[in-house]
C-alpha cells in the first residue's frame, strides 16, 4: 500500500453500525434481503493538465479539478443467490438537488459467487462541470448502490450508502474509505440491464493506474482460467428450454403429439441419433420451416454445452496430468549410477539396484494405466447393462438387441431398424440418450488420452536421456555466440518435445519487451507502474482530443434537455464517437436525468 493512503468509516453514516441488518427496499418492489456488510472505495481530485500529459487547454485545466474512483471491494454482503453467494456489482450516483442532478456515472462489473467480492480494474474519472457557474464535485453527494446480478436481469438491492465530494483531496495518493451499507426505499427505478462497458465508450472508466497497489492473489489467474459451475447449469437450463420449445410447438402448434412424445423427438434432434421412426406427420410449409430452424438450433446447442462440458474435463485433465508431473519431477539424487570412483562391486551393485527401480517403475506405470482404462471402461459398462436391462423390458427385446439398441444409440448413429415405440420407453429415453452420448464419448476421449499420455511420457523420456551432439549445439546457437545459454537450452528442448514452437516463442519475448518499459532486461514494479501510466496518459489524450469529455454528456447546465444534448453532439465534429457513448446513457430516473 502506498504512504499516505487513508482507510476511514465515514462518521456521517456511522449511526449504522457494522452489526446491524436492516431490509432492503427499492421502488416498485418487495422487500429484499437483509443488508449488512460494507463497501470500500478510494479516491482523490487531480489536474488534468498537470498528470495527464495532455496540454492545458485540452485538459479543461480552468474548469476544475477531476475526480479519480476506484471501487476496491465489498465485505459481507447478504446472500441473495440460493446456490453460492450474490453475483454483486457496485453503481455510483451522482446527485446535486441544487442543479437537479440525480444519475448512475460509474458502474463496476459483476463479481460471480462471492459475499466478499474483490474488483481490481473498475477505475473511472469524473470531469469537472462545463459551466464555470454551476455545481462543484466537492459539494456534489455521489451514492453507493451494492446490485444482486442475475442472468436475465437486474436481481435484489444489497444496499446502499453515501459520501461527499469533499472527503477526497487534491494529492498524490489516494485517499481510501469504508462505507457500512445501510437498507431503506431509492428515490429512482431500479437499474437496466446493460454492459458496464459503456463507460470506457463515454471516456469515463480508465486503465487501473497503479497495479501495483493492490495483490490479486495466487489464485485469481487460475479462477479466471477456470469454467464455472454457473456455465454448466447455463448449459443443462438451455437444453431443457429447447426441449420445452418443442413441445409447444410440435405439441400444440404444428402437430398434436403427446408431451413425451415432443420431447423424444427433441431430444433425437439435438443429439443427431434420429432412428427415423419419427418425422414431421404435416406438410406445411411453416411447420417445415419451423422444424429447418429448430434442427440448426438444436446442433447449436449441443455444440455448445459440449464445449462446456469438455473445457470442464480438459480442466480436469490438467489438474491430472500437472499433478502427475509433479509427482514425476521431484527431485531425487540418482544413487544408482556408476561413478568412475566405485569399484567392481559397487558398480555391479548399483546396476543391479538400477535394474530393480526400473522394472518397479514400470510396473507402477502399467498399474496406473489400467487404473484410468478401468475408470473411464466401468461407466461404459454399466450404461450398456442398465440400458439393455431396462429397455429389453420395457418393449420385449432380446438382451443382444437391447444391447444393440444401447451401443448405436449411445455412438449417435441412430439405423432405425430398433427403436423405442411405448411411451414409458420414450419418456425413459429423453434421459438416457442424451446422458448415454455425453458418458460414452466422454470416456472414449478418457481411454484414448490415456495412451497419449503414455506415448508422451518415452517421447520426452527419450528425448531427456539422449545425448547433446555438436551438431546440436549449433543449431542451438544460431547467434553465433560464445556459447549455449540455460534460456536457449531450455528453449531448444521445449521446441524438441512440441511443448512449444518457435512462433508462440517469439510472442512471449514480444510480450517481454512490451512489458520491460526501462529496457533493463528485467521486469520489475516499476515497469507495470510505468505501462500503466501511459496507457492512462493515452487513454486521456484520445478522450480529449476527440472532444469525448464526460463534461458534454454527464455534467450539463441545468434544464438541459436530454435532446438538446443530442443535438450539440451531432454538430461537433467528432459526433460519430461522441454519440456512440451517448446514444447508451441509462434512462434511470428520467425525470432527473433529462434535466442533468
Amino acid at each position: 500500500m502506498l504512504n499516505g493512503v487513508k482507510n476511514v468509516a465515514v462518521k456521517a453514516i456511522k449511526s449504522s453500525p457494522l452489526g446491524k441488518e436492516t431490509r432492503s427496499t427499492r421502488r416498485g418492489s418487495t422487500m429484499g434481503p437483509a443488508v449488512t456488510g460494507t463497501v470500500t472505495i478510494s479516491g482523490r481530485f487531480f489536474n488534468m493538465a498537470e498528470e495527464g500529459g495532455v496540454d492545458e487547454e485540452s485538459a479543461h485545466k480552468d474548469k476544475g479539478d477531476w475526480l479519480f474512483l476506484e471501487v476496491e471491494s465489498c465485505q459481507g454482503l447478504a446472500k441473495a443467490d440460493a446456490f453460492g453467494g450474490s453475483d454483486s456489482f457496485v453503481i455510483i450516483r451522482a446527485k446535486n438537488a441544487e442543479f437537479d442532478l440525480d444519475r448512475e456515472v460509474c458502474r463496476t462489473s459483476v463479481v460471480e459467487d462471492s459475499l466478499d467480492p474483490i474488483w481490481y480494474d473498475d477505475c473511472y474519472e469524473l470531469p469537472p462541470p462545463e459551466d464555470k457557474n454551476g455545481f462543484e464535485l466537492k459539494k456534489t453527494t455521489f451514492q453507493l448502490e451494492v446490485w444482486d446480478s442475475d442472468s436475465i436481469k437486474v436481481g435484489e438491492f444489497l444496499g446502499k450508502s453515501q459520501f461527499q465530494g469533499d472527503i477526497f483531496t487534491k494529492q498524490a495518493d489516494l485517499q481510501t474509505f469504508t462505507f457500512p451499507l445501510q437498507g431503506g426505499e431509492l428515490e429512482h427505478n431500479p437499474p437496466s440491464v446493460y454492459n458496464s462497458s459503456q463507460y470506457e465508450a463515454q471516456g469515463l472508466k480508465v486503465p487501473q493506474p497503479n497495479p501495483t497497489r493492490r495483490s490479486k492473489g495466487p489464485t485469481d489467474h487460475e479462477k479466471e482460467l477456470e469454467t464455472s459451475n454457473a456455465a454448466t447449469f447455463l448449459s443443462i437450463g438451455v437444453i431443457m428450454g429447447y426441449i420445452f420449445i418443442g413441445v409447444v410447438a410440435f405439441g400444440f402448434i404444428f402437430e398434436d403429439w403427446t408431451v413425451i412424445d415432443c420431447m423424444y423427438y427433441a431430444v433425437l434432434t439435438f443429439t443427431t441419433v434420429g432412428y427415423g421412426d419419427f418425422a414431421l406427420e404435416s406438410d406445411d410449409w411453416a411447420s417445415q420451416l419451423f422444424n429447418s430452424f429448430y434442427a440448426i438450433l438444436g446442433i447449436s446447442i449441443i455444440g455448445w454445452a459440449l464445449n462446456v462440458i469438455g473445457q470442464k474435463m480438459v480442466q480436469e485433465q490438467v489438474k491430472a496430468l500437472a499433478a502427475a508431473n509433479k509427482k514425476a519431477s521431484r527431485p531425487v539424487v540418482d544413487n544408482f549410477e556408476p561413478s568412475e570412483h566405485d569399484t567392481e562391486a559397487q558398480i555391479e551393485e548399483k546396476l543391479v539396484k538400477k535394474l530393480e527401480k526400473e522394472a518397479e517403475d514400470n510396473a507402477a506405470a502399467m498399474r496406473e494405466r489400467w487404473k484410468k482404462i478401468k475408470k473411464n471402461v466401468w461407466p461404459i459398462v454399466a450404461m450398456f447393462t442398465i440400458g439393455s436391462v431396462v429397455f429389453g423390458l420395457l418393449e420385449g427385446w432380446t438382451v443382444i438387441q437391447s444391447f444393440y439398441w444401447c451401443v448405436i444409440t449411445s455412438l449417435s448413429i441412430g439405423y432405425g431398424d430398433f427403436a423405442p415405440a411405448k411411451q414409458s420407453s420414450r419418456l425413459l429415453a429423453v434421459l438416457f440418450i442424451p446422458l448415454s452420448v455425453a458418458i460414452v464419448s466422454g470416456c472414449i476421449g478418457g481411454i484414448v488420452n490415456v495412451f497419449i499420455e503414455e506415448e508422451i511420457k518415452r517421447t520426452n523420456a527419450r528425448l531427456l536421456s539422449r545425448e547433446l551432439t555438436v551438431e546440436d549445439l549449433d543449431e542451438i546457437n544460431k547467434d553465433g555466440g560464445e556459447g549455449v545459454d540455460r534460456l536457449e537450452f531450455v528453449e531448444f528442448m521445449l521446441k524438441a518435445m512440441q511443448k512449444v514452437d518457435q512462433s508462440l516463442l517469439n510472442q512471449l519475448h514480444a510480450q517481454f519487451d512490451k512489458i520491460d518499459e526501462d529496457g533493463s532486461g528485467h521486469l520489475q514494479k516499476e515497469d507495470l507502474e510505468l505501462a500503466a501510466k501511459k496507457k492512462l496518459a493515452m487513454r486521456r489524450k484520445m478522450k480529449l482530443a476527440s472532444k469525448k469529455v464526460g463534461s458534454t454528456v454527464i455534467f450539463t447546465k441545468k434544464g438541459a434537455s436530454r435532446a438538446s444534448v443530442m443535438k450539440a453532439l451531432k454538430t461537433s465534429s467528432d459526433a460519430k464517437i461522441a454519440t456512440t457513448g451517448a446514444d447508451r446513457i441509462p434512462n434511470t430516473g428520467q425525470a432527473q436525468g433529462a434535466k442533468s
